[in-house]
């Protein structure tokens, strides 16, 4: 392996780390939104003039809200961005770009020379002293291993493709129903993850500056 090839797979995967943070942050400032008494405000006044412009309709049924009631609704009223629902979808699509790019460094790929992706006795050799740079203790490490299996769970079982069990998918006889993925993602701890993810950075970069010597 060549010095460019240890120092662009290292970098590989520091870039996955640093996508990675910036969405978690972005997540987190999503659920925080959700909290905020000016959403709940904006929601409450988007209620309130929906009901309203409803009423107004041919269409009107009491207690009864139509998709193209809705529609026509968002033509004439115009909301702030993030509304409640916004912050929710952001929240979502962030975690789940964050678990694609984290999960980079621990899937595994090619094994020629060269090719971009993971080579597992790449991962293999460097990886681990790596990882024991920013979990220092036994203690540190197996919370990690246990979050990183929760996280390459959700990739695989509900990003990657949707694992039935994982889902708890349903197929019935008129509708196919999906329940559990969102209560999957919330056992994750946000908290926990982003507290590493700095010391993961300069881990990497340390590492790869001490061995880069060692590589033609």
């Amino acid at each position: 392996m060549t010095k460019e090839e240890f120092t662009g797979r290292l970098m590989l995967w520091d870039m996955a780390v640093g996508e990675a943070q910036q969405l978690l942050k972005t997540a987190k400032r999503a659920l925080a939104g959700l909290k905020q008494k000016v959403q709940k405000d904006e929601q409450g006044e988007y209620e309130l003039r929906l009901s309203k412009f409803i009423q107004d309709r041919d269409d009107y049924k009491e207690d009864h809200i139509t998709t193209t009631q809705c529609s026509e609704f968002s033509k004439v009223y115009n909301r702030p961005f993030p509304y409640l629902a916004e912050c929710i979808l952001i929240h979502h699509a962030c975690l789940n770009l964050a678990i694609i790019h984290f999960c980079q460094i621990f899937t595994t790929g090619h094994g020629n020379s060269g090719a971009t992706s993971n080579k597992k006795e790449f991962q293999d050799a460097h990886l681990k002293p790596i990882l024991q740079k920013v979990f220092i203790t036994d203690e540190q490490m197996e919370k990690f291993n246990e979050l990183r299996e929760k996280i390459k769970q959700v990739r695989d079982g509900m990003i990657g493709h949707a694992d039935a069990e994982l889902l708890n998918i349903q197929h019935k006889e008129v509708v196919t129903t999906i329940g559990g993925s969102q209560i999957i993602t919330q056992e994750l701890d946000l908290d926990f993850w982003l507290s590493f993810m700095e010391p993961l950075h300069r881990a990497i970069l340390e590492y790869m500056n001490e061995n880069k010597k060692d590589y033609a």
